[in-house]
């Protein structure tokens, strides 16, 4: 069968596109495509499947899984859409080769658990919580829409509606001071397939819990901006709406405005 001529250069831009953007997503996308049939639903809520090995780790995510769904729910304004599945891995070696980074959690086209949280009980909720919220996008949008968000968003996102999960070793006062000091992240407005200006530079120089904890300063301030029109932006996203599009006709202003009245609020208070 013949390809368009559309097909192909649509075909070929999305090939450029993973090669530019190195091998972690080829990781990723490969890991994807990896079977999770061996995993077991567990018999006291079958929302959560984890791997042999991995009981223990398992009841502990059943005993606070309903109400981190409603706390998300809550937050995000949204029911979830589709029944909800948490993956429990039983070694870090399975984690990574079903998720493809080396972390804690994550969520590709599922929601993964690695055992190196059992090392950190205090911080399982933050975490689990933290990737459902990325997983109620996910739902709502696709995987291509939701890498189209800009990280700063959909992690700051998660980490303000998990109470700071994802940032808990950088407090407010140590963001906020980094921040008075020129030493912050930058907005963008996201990018194309998730693979182009999804960070600044400046970004980048921070660490990761300095970069999460500034994030979500930044989505509270949306927020306490004005909350119904939080509330409107956040819908027009889940209903797939451009990011940019979306700020805009809730807030009726860019991103770098909202970012310049951060700014000089977050010195005010300095």
């Amino acid at each position: 069968m013949n390809l368009s001529k559309l097909s192909i250069i649509t075909i070929s831009f999305f090939l450029l596109t993973v090669l530019l953007s190195g091998c972690s997503v080829i990781r990723s996308s490969i890991a994807m495509m990896r079977s999770t049939d061996h995993f077991i639903a567990h018999n006291k809520d079958p929302r959560v499947l984890y791997e042999p090995g991995a009981k223990i780790f398992a009841d502990s995510i059943v005993a606070i899984l309903p109400q981190s769904i409603r706390q998300i729910e809550n937050r995000q304004y949204r029911h979830f859409i589709e029944p909800v599945k948490v993956y429990v891995c039983a070694s870090k070696k399975s984690f990574y080769k079903l998720y493809g980074v080396k972390c804690k959690a994550g969520v590709s086209n599922k929601l993964l658990l690695s055992p190196r949280l059992m090392n950190e009980p205090e911080n399982i909720y933050l975490y689990l919580t933290h990737e459902l919220s990325h997983l109620h996008l996910y739902h709502q949008l696709g995987l291509l829409r939701f890498r189209d968000l800009p990280s700063w968003f959909k992690e700051g996102l998660a980490t303000f509606v998990s109470d700071g999960g994802g940032a808990q070793t950088v407090s407010e006062n140590e963001a906020t001071k980094s921040i008075v000091n020129g030493k912050h992240f930058m907005p963008v407005n996201g990018g194309f397939f998730g693979c182009f200006n999804q960070k600044s530079s400046a970004d980048n120089a921070l660490s990761h819990h300095m970069r999460y904890r500034q994030y979500m300063i930044f989505i509270s301030f949306i927020k306490d901006k004005d909350e119904k029109e939080f509330k409107r932006f956040l819908l027009s996203i889940q209903n797939g709406v451009n990011f940019s599009a979306s700020m805009e006709k809730s807030y009726h202003t860019t991103l770098d405005q909202l970012w310049q009245d951060f700014i000089k609020d977050i010195h005010s208070k300095g």
